[in-house]
């Protein structure tokens, strides 16, 4: 399918396509990124990478008109709506409930999330976790720290204050097998060491065999960092932090001021120089 002439836009979900957690059974996206997300699938190709999980991303593609399998999980998971396919997954490995474990005995505050393709699973419930499942419309089900089997995401929510202080400990007391994230301004996710947005983006171009140098990718925060390190067009929203924008080419709008229609500006712009 190589062909210099077609691109691949990959946008993150929430802070860089809408402008905040929105409840699954009433997703806004701004209707500038609508229009552009029609303009690009005319010709191009469109899909997310999200750390969202399967369920609370269903709502998104089904508004914004993409043309790819979509990156759930922040790369543990591609998953293809349109035929309701299972493409791609990792799960995590019994060393992650150990960090959990460790997590939850020295920090009673910190809340821990876990979940699969049927649904998210609080541990701990703190403020955090409640207002994530407020937020976002979704029943988080009670369950207990034991077994990782079938899990694509493991979360620790903590509050901005403590999290340096929590990162680092989880980077002390984990093995080789894992590797942390930091998804939200209160989140810290577990993630298998070869798991990235940026991995699994290299797993979906070699579906379709399309090169990275065809790909323009925006986000707006940290987990964004692998994919936007590897592609031919990092973008960066102008909320996200500095230490993000520094290793763009752009910084767009943010996604309320029409995020992904300066993303398509910027392609028409490069097809024609």
């Amino acid at each position: 399918m190589v062909c210099n002439d077609i691109f691949l836009v990959v946008t993150d979900v929430d802070g860089t396509l809408i402008k905040e957690s929105s409840p699954i059974n009433s997703v806004v996206i701004p209707q500038l990124n609508l229009d552009a997300a029609k303009e690009i699938v005319a010709r191009n190709l469109l899909t997310i990478a999200t750390g969202r999980s399967c369920i609370t991303s269903r709502a998104i593609c089904e508004k914004l008109p993409t043309n790819l399998p979509a990156i759930l999980y922040n790369g543990s998971c591609i998953y293809d709506y349109k035929e309701e396919r299972l493409l791609f997954s990792v799960c995590q490995p019994q060393s992650a409930i150990d960090v959990l474990r460790q997590v939850m005995e020295k920090y009673d505050d910190c809340g821990v999330l876990m979940a699969n393709l049927k649904g998210e699973f609080v541990v701990r419930n703190d403020r955090f976790l409640s207002a994530y499942s407020r937020n976002l419309g979704v029943t988080i089900e009670p369950t207990v720290l034991a077994d990782c089997s079938g899990m694509l995401k493991a979360l620790v929510s903590c509050d901005m204050a403590k999290q340096d202080e929590v990162y680092e400990f989880m980077c002390g007391v984990m093995d080789n097998e894992l590797s942390l994230t930091r998804s939200e301004k209160c989140f810290i996710e577990i993630l298998p060491s070869a798991v990235s947005k940026g991995a699994a983006l290299v797993k979906l171009l070699e579906l379709i065999d399309l090169p990275l140098a065809n790909v323009f990718a925006i986000g707006d925060y940290y987990n964004d960092v692998s994919m936007l390190e590897l592609v031919g067009c990092p973008i960066a929203v102008a909320s996200a932090p500095e230490c993000v924008k520094s290793i763009c080419k752009h910084v767009v709008s943010n996604a309320e001021d029409g995020s992904l229609m300066d993303v398509w500006e910027i392609l028409k712009n490069s097809k024609r120089s």
